[in-house]
């Protein structure tokens, strides 16, 4: 399913087991590793649309250079892990995109309104957990000063007056 609108877990295990091994003998004194094996924090739900999907705009799945989604050597018993896989695709996919010019699965929009979302969501549970009405055309908060508020950060001097008298908040 790679290429379209997947919630996809992110992995929590020992944080000794994410310290970067040693080829051979430890260092004394290092880190002891243990089997805890990884567990996601949330569960896998798939989407819909995106690239692939219905809804999607552009390239199929599956193209050269995009991976598909098939498993290759490496990860836990020979295969990649659906993590490993995508973080590949991307990598495989960002080199062919360089290369024919074409936009990126991940291009700039697309992380930009991501981490709006994020942001946004952040800003709720800061306030409360209140409903945050986003206009999302002209990227400001609707009816909610302190949310909007939030939306900027304070400045040192003499860049705070600056900066305001350049954006109307």
């Amino acid at each position: 399913m790679l290429g379209s609108n997947q919630v996809v877990p992110e992995m929590h295990s020992d944080p000794v087991n994410l310290i970067p091994r040693f080829v051979g003998q430890q260092p004394i004194g290092g880190a002891v590793f243990n089997d805890t094996k990884a567990v996601p924090w949330i569960e896998a739900q798939a989407g819909t649309g995106g690239r692939g999907g219905a809804g999607g705009g552009g390239r199929e799945q599956g193209e050269a250079g995009r991976g598909g989604g098939r498993a290759e050597a490496g990860g836990a018993g020979g295969r990649e892990s659906l993590e490993e896989q995508m973080f590949n695709a991307n990598k495989r996919d960002w080199v062919s995109c360089i290369k024919s010019r074409n936009k990126p699965f991940c291009d700039l929009e697309l992380g930009h309104r991501t981490a709006t979302i994020c942001n946004l969501g952040n800003m709720s549970l800061r306030l409360g957990g209140r409903t945050i009405h986003w206009d999302p055309e002209k990227e400001v908060v609707v009816g909610d000063k302190e949310a909007a508020a939030m939306c900027t950060k304070q400045y040192r001097a003499p860049w705070e007056g600056i900066l305001h008298s350049l954006i109307k908040v």
